[in-house]
């Protein structure tokens, strides 16, 4: 009889015990903010995490919702950054805008971005990219994306292969920085098409480079100033696209409509871009 009593006190005693272990809930894993994910990964954004710092904008990138095209530092290394150090001594507002020109104001996860080419984007720096999402993937201002869809706590994280550097100059501008550029900003003038690199329109420019023109027979700028204008409206027009055209929207075989009224074909392999004209080549 004692056994018995004794045995049935320590199966009231375990009893508890058991229904306690199996109603234990373990604890769920956090899941990190925008901000977090950048510091899990910092050999990939250590630039990156600096731009945010020094722009002040690791508080706001913890709210949400939003979703960060994160530049990796080979990104800003290509872009002329040569390190974190380099990021600390930008002024701040230009940091600023830098890090806001990768964010958007929304949870923009690719299955609900749209399949087509360019479609406008505004970003918390007030001026928009341009997404494209098409069967190569998701690209932006002709940057790629390489990891998609890094859910966080308050938005997405998209990584970049590109830094996105907002526009400050128009088109005539960013040719006339270019040295090598000089026989095809003469002919743009001569040929009275400064106004359409200039304009609101979006224009894309294959621009021919000094030694492309000296190819075709111009042997110098006066060469160039000598030429008959039809002449020069005719070849530049030829090289001018009423569109936005970033490389990742330019695919093999593809037939590009030009301002002149012919088309162009193009080549794109290896990540090297080639154009075909009517009269180079078999086209």
């Amino acid at each position: 009889m004692r056994k018995t009593i004794l045995s049935l006190l320590l199966a009231s005693l375990l009893f508890p015990l058991s229904c306690k272990k199996s109603d234990t809930t373990p604890p769920q894993p956090t899941i990190p903010t925008i901000t977090g994910l950048i510091d899990a990964n910092r050999q990939n954004y250590t630039m990156l995490s600096a731009a945010i710092v020094r722009a002040g904008l690791v508080a706001e990138l913890q709210q949400d919702p939003l979703t960060l095209f994160a530049p990796t530092d080979a990104a800003f290394q290509a872009a002329g950054y040569a390190d974190a150090t380099a990021i600390t001594a930008l002024p701040a507002s230009t940091a600023e805008t830098l890090v806001r020109y990768h964010v958007v104001n929304q949870k923009l996860i690719t299955a609900i971005m749209a399949t087509a080419n360019n479609t406008p984007t505004v970003t918390l720096a007030g001026l928009p990219m341009y997404i494209t999402k098409n069967s190569n993937g998701v690209s932006v201002n002709g940057g790629r994306v390489t990891q998609a869809d890094q859910v966080a706590s308050n938005g997405v994280l998209h990584t970049l292969d590109k830094l996105l550097l907002p526009p400050t100059t128009n088109l005539a501008q960013l040719s006339q920085a270019n040295a090598d550029l000089t026989f095809f900003n003469a002919a743009i003038l001569r040929a009275g098409l400064v106004t359409t690199l200039v304009g609101p329109t979006a224009v894309t420019v294959f621009a021919p480079s000094n030694a492309a023109f000296q190819a075709a027979g111009y042997k110098d700028i006066t060469a160039i100033n000598a030429a008959p204008v039809a002449t020069l409206l005719n070849l530049l027009s030829y090289h001018l696209v009423n569109d936005r055209q970033f490389s990742t929207n330019l695919t093999t075989g593809a037939d590009i409509a030009t301002t002149q009224g012919g088309t162009v074909k193009v080549g794109a392999t290896g990540g090297k871009i080639t154009l075909l004209g009517k009269t180079n080549g078999t086209q």
